[in-house]
């Protein structure tokens, strides 16, 4: 049970089993996808939809976060997952509550040569939509330089990386040494966060996505 995204109904249903690769047809295992338009690989926001009318419950996949293109008698909806459909499959995760967590982790920036001025980094989480972003950051260092590197939201400000702001610090000695770190950031609704670093050369950075937290309008 639920209110739709509006708090003006609350929604109760039995499970429904929905296809995203068949257009919507009302029921259980019946095809899920609102728009006739051919599947595609892209991100699949999931909705429970209700008929006020006919007091009818029902559920399906729109491309749109709004569920613009859910059939017209299902007035009210609620948002309460996105899924990543990529090289003809659903990505595999699993949910607990808010978190989503993919069940392989995605390196989304693997690099030698990290940028000094912000660049603005897609993830692999729901576009539409603001999510709390869980990575994995690391890096490896072969110089003797400390490196800082900054990992921050879209939404605040643009901040250089430094010993009072990083959110992984490695280097610093004659040897090669290898560091990580965990960080949460907020997307915007392109997926993207910012990162920059405070040196570029002798290092390997990477940033891995292992899901997301997304509220699913419930805070709202």
């Amino acid at each position: 049970y639920m209110a739709d995204s509006t708090n003006q109904y609350f929604i109760t249903s039995s499970a429904l089993t929905k296809q995203l690769d068949v257009t919507w047809a009302a029921g259980t295992n019946a095809g899920g996808r609102f728009s006739g338009v051919s599947l595609s690989n892209t991100w699949y926001h999931a909705f429970v939809i209700f008929d006020p009318v006919n007091n009818l419950v029902d559920a399906g996949f729109d491309t749109s976060v709004t569920a613009a293109n859910r059939p017209a008698a299902y007035t009210a909806y609620r948002r309460v997952g996105s899924i990543f459909r990529t090289g003809g499959t659903i990505k595999a995760f699993s949910q607990n509550g808010d978190v989503f967590t993919w069940s392989v982790p995605v390196v989304d920036l693997s690099t030698s040569t990290p940028s000094l001025t912000a660049v603005s980094l897609t993830l692999t989480v729901p576009t539409g939509v603001v999510v709390e972003a869980r990575n994995t950051v690391g890096l490896q260092d072969g110089g003797t330089t400390i490196k800082y590197f900054l990992l921050t939201s879209l939404a605040s400000a643009d901040t250089t990386p430094s010993s009072s702001a990083f959110t992984l610090i490695g280097g610093g000695d004659t040897t090669s040494s290898t560091s990580g770190s965990y960080a949460q950031i907020w997307t915007n609704t392109s997926a993207q966060i910012r990162y920059r670093a405070s040196v570029n050369s002798t290092v390997a950075f990477i940033i891995i996505t292992n899901g997301f937290v997304d509220n699913r309008g419930r805070l709202s």
